[in-house]
């Protein structure tokens, strides 16, 4: 039984240790072409898929890395502009205390063909400056594409499927937000012409608008004013919750994990603010798993704590929120 418990012991710190902290790094922070340090924007550190560190502005910079990670993302981002402004990747071996960042924009784009048709799984090619993002090589099932960040200048966009081509060229500059359309040369929805006697189709449309027609008369709607007086009327709460949430909320709220992410939406959805105890019941997260929450968000300078006797507040930052 000794030995059991002894080997139990040996298995936990062997996992715990290898979740410890090895080290820490602080950054400073200068734009590639000017040399100068970035000001005006938050910054945010991704270490290797794992963690990422938030910072209201990029003057400080400290971020803590565990043994054998090694790809690290440095993110600066004006609130004021639309795009993400820089964007660079380095390996932790060979990284030094003073990074560069090149300025960046943000893409977002459609293909569709000559009757405006979107054209999902056409080819993309682009001839822009890289910031170390992969860019798409097609266009998804919406006909849509989509590139967080690349390089400032002049940028050209080609798009093709089978025959049809088409492409749309364009200056960036920092934090940019581009939305554009690339039209192709030709139509590329397939139309196929239907089977069977021209005389057929009229008699089907016939049957079917006469179906419908009864089953209308046996099951059309009475009385419904008032019902969708009520649709509207929820439908007007519905937006009136889904507030508009700032750049900077958006931004960091997709650097949060899952848990954290739930608890922010959830206090968003309560009026920014609420007791800590009605967040455990609603969410069911364990008191101390909770208290570990509540204090990474803190840190991150995302929610306040306020005590009420023996209740605690627990509220969405004016920093946050983008009212600061």
């Amino acid at each position: 039984m000794k030995l059991y418990l002894m080997a139990l012991i040996c298995v936990f710190l062997v996992i715990c240790s290898g979740s410890v902290i090895a080290d820490s790094m602080e950054l400073t922070v200068k734009d590639l072409n000017t040399n100068e340090l970035i000001s005006d924007a938050v910054c945010y550190v991704h270490v290797a898929d794992k963690t990422t560190a938030v910072f209201p502005d990029c003057e400080s910079v400290e971020f803590e890395y565990e043994e054998g990670d090694r790809d690290v993302e440095v993110i600066a981002d004006n609130p004021a502009t639309p795009g993400i402004d820089y964007f660079a990747c380095f390996d932790l071996i060979t990284m030094d205390n003073i990074v560069y960042l090149p300025p960046t924009a943000t893409l977002k784009g459609i293909v569709k063909d000559k009757l405006d048709n979107v054209v999902k799984n056409a080819d993309l090619k682009f001839e822009c400056s890289r910031a170390c993002i992969d860019f798409p090589s097609m266009t998804d099932k919406f006909g849509s594409f989509s590139v967080n960040a690349l390089g400032t200048g002049h940028c050209k966009i080609y798009a093709n499927y089978k025959d049809a081509m088409g492409f749309v060229s364009l200056d960036l500059e920092k934090g940019d937000l581009k939305d554009i359309e690339i039209e192709l040369d030709k139509t590329v929805l397939e139309i196929k012409e239907p089977k069977g006697s021209i005389y057929e189709w009229p008699i089907i449309i016939a049957i079917i608008l006469v179906v419908a027609g009864m089953l209308f008369m046996k099951y059309r709607p009475r009385k419904k004013k008032a019902t969708k007086s009520a649709e509207v009327k929820k439908e007007a709460r519905r937006e009136e919750r889904a507030e508009k949430r700032s750049k900077r909320s958006e931004d960091i709220i997709q650097t949060l994990n899952k848990k954290e992410k739930q608890v922010v939406e959830f206090l968003m959805a309560n009026n920014n603010q609420i007791h800590q105890a009605k967040i455990r019941h609603g969410l069911g997260i364990p008191r101390t798993s909770l208290a570990r929450l509540v204090e990474s968000l803190q840190r991150k300078k995302i929610v306040s704590v306020q005590k009420e006797g023996k209740a605690v507040r627990i509220k969405l930052t004016e920093w946050f929120l983008g009212k600061k």
